[in-house]
């Protein structure tokens, strides 16, 4: 391969700033140009030292010391210090609601207090333990910007800099076209093959595989299921599982029809995993039948049993309550975050006939998909959960969206937890600061006790798929949108 690449993304960057977008292209954009002070390339082991030197707790937890590599760089050659570290925290600590984050809220919302010792050294005060924060600091938003650059507000993301692998040279931020080249002052000198990329937006994913094909581009970004069968040698099919990753139906617990429990069991009950697998993901490669939370990824829980679909458990359920003779639920779909998300809710929603439940889908835009939310009437709503800390503490306030935790993640950062669900809220807090012998044990228990209440009705795993010119071990995704090049 030759030392420059292009990549066709499948939308325009609405905003350069991971703090104002979390979609594909914004967060595999700042993965390119970003520094970060741990290390998020090697997935679930994220959160080894970068930027930074050392990222180490006090006995107790509520201290940490982020200790700097000596003679780091900004891509303009500016000097980085704790300064522009504890810049970047403060920016994000200022952010509105910042504490409802899904990324990146649990971590900062334990943050009391950030000081600079000196130029080498930043210290965190917590207001309690927070045992995943060394990979929270590799999540897109961490990425490290200068105080002087933050100080420009937004007239410093028209052409932004950081410290990391590339720079930007050029930004057409109208059109979706950048390139970037390799940032001589990146703290890691090991010689690299790519110098160059041209970054550009191509909307249409069979546009995007037929210039992969001609050898336009050579890696076409985010392609649907449906066209994976034309994916032929020598084009290589890059699948990237999100760390927790997962399909859902996210529950509004004030709707007095979706807030009954045993809707949602008979729902999950009707449902049929392995056909949306198959019918609206292209396949197991894609898309992997789930039955509980996202640990089953990477933790095994072998005392909770798969919900198959069944028909007429899913009818008793019903008996006694609104939807015991057919009723209907406004689902919320997100039209333009992920393509899997509106042909899963159309399979739902023909599953869902069975069992005389009509499912009113209202596409909405991402962008307006929080204010429509908090409205509130709305009984489900269609996502992709993706995350990039998968950690103990993390997922333990993704289990129960409660606003102490810092994470309402099941609703968007729109609605809590109700709490009447006392033995899973104990289990995830428990979660949160558990040792790793203790963690697996409380993962089983709390898979059995998530099937029983069901806050959010898991579909399928959510994967990231691209597709390349070059073998896996040349370009490959870690966790949907870091890039690994050689």
């Amino acid at each position: 391969m030759s030392d420059e690449i292009t990549i066709a993304d499948h939308a325009i960057p609405q905003s350069l700033d991971p703090m104002n977008s979390a979609s594909y292209e914004v967060t595999q954009l700042t993965f390119l140009w970003g520094g970060y002070l741990t290390n998020y390339s090697d997935g679930k082991a994220s959160g080894t030292p970068q930027l930074a030197r050392s990222v180490t707790a006090s006995s107790n937890g509520l201290t940490w010391t982020i200790k700097l590599r000596s003679g780091l760089k900004f891509s303009d050659g500016s000097a980085l210090t704790s300064k522009d570290v504890a810049a970047t925290f403060d920016r994000i600590l200022s952010t509105p609601n910042v504490a409802g984050d899904n990324f990146i809220g649990p971590a900062m919302s334990s943050i009391k207090k950030v000081t600079t010792p000196d130029n080498g050294t930043v210290s965190l005060a917590m207001s309690r333990p927070y045992p995943g924060l060394p990979a929270a600091l590799s999540v897109p938003e961490m990425v490290i910007l200068p105080a002087s650059g933050i100080a420009k507000g937004d007239g410093f993301w028209k052409h932004p800099i950081s410290a990391g692998r590339f720079k930007f040279d050029t930004l057409d931020t109208t059109n979706g076209k950048f390139t970037l080249s390799a940032n001589n002052d990146y703290y890691d000198t090991t010689p690299r093959k790519v110098k160059k990329i041209n970054f550009v937006a191509v909307t249409d994913a069979a546009t995007r595989l037929a210039q992969l094909r001609s050898g336009q581009v050579d890696y076409a970004d985010n392609i649907p299921g449906n066209l994976l069968s034309q994916v032929k040698s020598p084009l290589t099919l890059d699948t990237a599982k999100w760390n927790g990753g997962q399909m859902a139906l996210s529950v509004n617990f004030n709707n007095p029809i979706a807030g009954d429990k045993r809707v949602r069991q008979a729902i999950s009950l009707a449902v049929d995993r392995q056909q949306i697998a198959d019918s609206a993901l292209g396949g197991e490669r894609v898309g992997l039948p789930l039955y509980g939370i996202p640990w089953n990824q990477d933790n095994k829980s072998p005392n909770v049993k798969a919900t198959k679909q069944d028909i007429a458990a899913a009818k008793a359920k019903l008996k006694g309550t609104k939807c015991e003779n057919g009723c209907t639920i406004p689902l919320v779909t997100v039209t333009d975050s992920a393509w899997q998300v509106p042909l899963v809710a159309q399979v739902v929603q023909q599953q869902l006939k069975a069992i005389g439940i009509r499912l009113e889908i209202e596409n909405t835009p991402f962008n307006q998909v929080g204010d429509r939310l908090k409205q509130g009437d709305w009984g489900l709503f269609t996502r992709w959960i993706g995350y990039y800390e998968n950690t103990q503490s993390y997922l333990g306030g993704y289990i129960y969206g409660d606003p102490t935790s810092g994470n309402n993640a099941n609703f968007w950062g729109t609605l809590p937890t109700k709490p009447d669900m006392p033995q899973l809220k104990k289990l995830s807090d428990q979660l949160k600061t558990a040792s790793s012998s203790e963690a697996p044990g409380l993962v089983e228990k709390i898979n059995e006790e998530y099937v029983k209440e069901l806050p959010s009705i898991p579909l399928t795993t959510l994967s990231y798929v691209g597709v390349s010119r070059f073998p896996s071990d040349v370009i490959h995704s870690v966790g949907a949108s870091y890039l690994v090049l050689p």
